[in-house]
């Protein structure tokens, strides 16, 4: 297949479209930052002007829609781009959030994509990983009545092999196995509590063998090896008295008086999430009210961030967890800064990007990891560039680490290398960090030594 797109193809970019050959069903998991947008335009274009599809439907995160819509432009796309609950084109791409899947809305795109020859996208198909969900289910169904069929994502196995099946399933190439379990029995290891959880992977080359038969699989390591290297710093900084002996009582209420057969990894996650919020200063009650521990100007973590970027040249990405950090930040004088943060429409977080991209004034993003993890280049320009990111505050999930990584971790990075600092206020934190930047099992890490 050849590019029929306005910009020139990265070597990778062609690569994907020789190994798909314009199959039905195929998967790219490419890493972040190697240009899946543009494969899969440029393979629609193929198609249509072949006459073979006429609908490029496109299911991705809420938060990505406009940047679909904006590399469309980009790419010189050349048919026509609607992002729903806007109509669909008569020959084109319409671009929808896996939110709209439980809707009313369903009804309507299912209907579309049964009366039109189509071809249906997942972009970051992780996002269908639990087979159980409405979502996944809904999505497969689409895709069983769409003619050609994508999924792509940089993590197709997040959490255990069980994420692979609902993908397969949905590309057509599950193979013999019909249902999760059967595919859960055949790959996965079972162990852990009564002998019910994947802690592992059997059978490694017959399922290498699947996943080369109908997906691309790329690193950057390997496909862009022009991109600088990463560095990690921690940051460490020394909690107020009041935050440390909140941090004393949840650490011996959740870990040391609990006999170590009864913690399970919701136990542990709930935990360290409640001590985070203690190392920025405060505590959510059960009603979600914010409590203090220490005042805002005189917040440890806040004044050590300040002080790490006041050393640091060019543009700067703060990532958090909750709001009400982010509203210490934007409240702390760092400098002039935009926000991301849940809840804004598409053309707000746009307006975010390319300011802080483009506006050399702009030196700060300001972002909640949710929101601003996916699908977003944060590379500022060629005046003021960006390749220093700071976790404020970490969601303690290594699929949002990752992608929030590679907001300036992507083609396009000039720098030398790409800074990631991480604020730490305990040795139990700093385990977790560690774990976090050697993209290890976050819970098996935390409870070594607990």
């Amino acid at each position: 297949m050849n590019w029929p797109l306005a910009l020139s193809p990265l070597p990778v970019q062609s690569e994907a479209l020789k190994r798909s050959k314009g199959s039905e069903g195929y998967a790219y998991f490419l890493e972040p930052g190697m240009g899946k947008t543009a494969i899969i335009m440029a393979e629609f274009s193929n198609l249509a002007a072949a006459g073979k599809v006429k609908l490029l439907l496109v299911i991705c995160p809420n938060t990505l829609r406009g940047n679909w819509a904006a590399e469309a432009e980009k790419f010189g796309f050349a048919y026509n781009v609607a992002v729903h609950p806007e109509p669909p084109p008569k020959v084109g791409m319409l671009i929808v959030n896996y939110e709209r899947l439980v809707t009313k809305s369903y009804t309507d795109l299912l209907k579309v994509v049964s009366a039109t020859s189509s071809m249906v996208v997942c972009d970051e198909s992780h996002r269908i990983k639990n087979p159980k969900a409405k979502s996944t289910k809904a999505a497969i169904t689409l895709f069983d009545q769409a003619k050609y069929k994508r999924v792509m994502t940089g993590t197709p196995m997040a959490n255990n092999v069980i994420d692979l099946w609902p993908q397969l399933r949905a590309i057509g190439h599950n193979g013999s196995h019909r249902t999760p379990f059967t595919w859960r029995n055949r790959y996965g290891i079972m162990g852990g509590w009564m002998g019910k959880v994947v802690v592992g992977v059997q059978r490694e080359e017959e399922l290498k063998t699947i996943i080369d038969g109908c997906a691309f699989q790329a690193k950057k390591v390997d496909w862009l090896k022009t991109l600088p290297p990463k560095a990690y710093y921690t940051i460490q900084y020394d909690m107020l008295k009041a935050q440390k002996d909140a941090y004393k009582s949840i650490y011996t209420d959740r870990f040391l008086e609990v006999d170590d057969s009864e913690i399970t990894a919701s136990i542990v996650i709930t935990a360290l999430m409640k001590m985070q919020q203690i190392t920025s200063g405060f505590m959510m009650d059960d009603e979600g009210k914010v409590v203090y521990l220490v005042e805002p100007y005189n917040n440890p973590k806040i004044n050590a961030v300040k002080e790490v970027v006041s050393d640091i040249d060019g543009k700067v990405i703060l990532f958090a967890h909750y709001r009400e950090t982010i509203r210490l930040l934007q409240n702390s004088k760092i400098g002039k800064h935009v926000t991301i943060i849940g809840g804004m429409k598409r053309d707000e977080i746009a307006k975010a990007v390319f300011d802080f991209n483009n506006d050399d004034s702009v030196r700060f993003l300001i972002a909640q990891t949710a929101t601003a993890k996916e699908g977003i280049t944060l590379l500022g320009n060629m005046n003021v560039q960006c390749s220093t990111t700071v976790f404020v505050e970490n969601t303690y999930s290594l699929i949002d680490r990752t992608q929030a990584e590679d907001r300036n971790h992507r083609h396009g990075q000039m720098a030398e290398q790409v800074s990631y600092y991480d604020m730490v206020g305990s040795k139990l934190e700093a385990k977790i960090i560690k774990a976090l930047q050697n993209k290890k099992d976050l819970v098996k890490s935390v409870m070594e030594g607990v």
